[in-house]
């Protein structure tokens, strides 16, 4: 349900839902990222994961509660020509969010 509300209250695709979080007036939606896995050199879809990264982006407000996605993203490396990547995220600009 939570991913179809990021879904059509802010607009984002390509993450999946996977717990809420209520931080005193702040809502955190913590989500992974479900991007098909090309690799940007070779265009191989064989990819094995490296490690993870986390980064909170601000959201728009829902009600007067403000909100955050807490997105976990893995660092890929292409079995076929051996590169390391990390998928881009098409909606996030920059924006970050430090909680408590």
């Amino acid at each position: 349900m939570a991913t179809s509300i990021l879904f059509h209250a802010f607009g984002l695709k390509g993450i999946h839902h996977e717990a809420k979080q209520y931080i005193q007036d702040t809502i955190l939606f913590k989500a992974r990222s479900s991007i098909t896995i090309t690799c940007p050199h070779s265009g191989s879809r064989e990819a094995t994961f490296k490690d993870q990264k986390r980064r909170l982006l601000r959201l728009g407000q829902m009600g007067r509660k403000r909100s955050a996605l807490d997105l976990q993203l893995h660092r890929l490396e292409c079995r076929k020509c051996s590169r390391r990547w990390r998928p881009s995220i098409p909606f996030a600009d920059g924006l970050r969010m430090q909680l408590i």
